[in-house]
């Protein structure tokens, strides 16, 4: 993983930096270049950031700032938790969470259960979960989540406690109101790696591998200076690989390269806004910067600038639109 990180920044860093629309020095002339070709790799760029950015937001989270994270918060509030049984075994639990939602959830004598989570705002989740299945210490649980817009997320969660670094994980299905379906997978172990695999109804892939250390607040934190390797295959079959690396506990560099020798150097934000270069060959093609909701401008040398923006399979199934933190995809989750 390191010597692939490695190689890609020594890519990265043959080129000069450049951070505003335009550029000076050495490139190559605007009719040596396919702009329509460029203007793709930044595309699917912009895609791969959008689809990862909301999965990185909602997995990786430290307990003091679970409250304020999440597109469903208020003030902080402190939990709540009321019980109540029933004589065939079931029992009713309700009560707030730590983002001032509130749950209601009941559960069968099997350990199964139907239940709501109700935001502020008046966003209503509904969800439900099968028994747990037990062979061994292995732990196996299906679970269905509705979101307000009508979004579905349903996946099987597995858990192994045989092993001391309990590996984990969740396969499923998101599945949009019209009916489009991104077959997902997660996986992750204490002390090991987290890897995401997404695949979109248009055909386009997103694969990524990032190593996970205990710290205060959460098992499972990314080691950014290590950093993430992964690779964005387009509906068209064009192939980014790229990597992330970051500092003081948080991403602040996102290179790529493309199977045609293109690559690409971005510094970015937290919110994931970035600017940066793409070059071939040594040759600087031009600047490409985009915003945190992933609009982006490419200027090409010795020519006008292109709006560039993700694809619409990328922007319509962004995570974070409906779950706001790991905790909501548990079955009956409390935080």
């Amino acid at each position: 993983m390191r010597r692939m990180i490695g190689a890609l920044l020594i890519a990265g860093a043959l080129v000069v930096v450049l951070m505003v629309a335009g550029c000076s020095g050495a490139g190559v002339a605007a009719g040596d270049v396919r702009g329509d070709a460029v203007r793709t790799t930044a595309e699917d760029h912009l895609s791969a950031v959008t689809l990862l950015k909301g999965w990185l937001k909602i997995l990786h989270e430290r307990a003091p700032d679970a409250a304020a994270v999440g597109v469903h918060t208020c003030q902080q509030c402190e939990p709540i938790c009321d019980m109540e049984f029933f004589e065939d075994g079931s029992y009713r639990i309700w009560g707030t969470n730590s983002d001032c939602s509130v749950f209601d959830y009941t559960v069968q004598a099997d350990e199964s259960g139907t239940g709501t989570i109700t935001w502020p705002n008046g966003d209503v989740m509904v969800q439900w979960w099968g028994p747990p299945i037990w062979d061994g210490d292995w732990l196996s649980q299906d679970v269905a989540d509705t979101f307000p817009d009508g979004t579905e997320l349903t996946y099987t969660a597995t858990v192994d406690f045989a092993l001391p670094e309990s590996p984990q994980r969740w396969e499923g299905t998101a599945t949009l109101p019209d009916g489009r379906e991104m077959e997902f997978s997660f996986d992750r172990a204490i002390e090991g790696d987290d890897h995401l695999v997404l695949e979109l109804p248009d055909g386009s892939q997103l694969e990524i591998t990032i190593p996970t250390t205990p710290v205060p607040g959460t098992v499972f934190w990314p080691v950014f200076e290590e950093g993430g390797i992964g690779h964005y295959v387009s509906a068209a079959g064009q192939r980014l690989d790229f990597a992330i690396t970051g500092q003081n506990d948080q991403w602040d560099r996102w290179v790529f390269a493309g199977a045609d020798g293109t690559l690409g150097d971005f510094a970015i934000q937290q919110q994931f806004a970035g600017m940066g270069q793409v070059t071939q060959n040594g040759d600087v093609l031009g600047a490409l910067r985009w915003t945190d909701t992933g609009a982006g401008a490419l200027d090409l040398v010795g020519t006008t600038s292109w709006v560039v923006t993700p694809s619409a399979t990328a922007r319509d199934f962004q995570v974070d639109q409906w779950v706001a933190n790991i905790a909501v995809l548990n079955p009956m989750p409390m935080y």
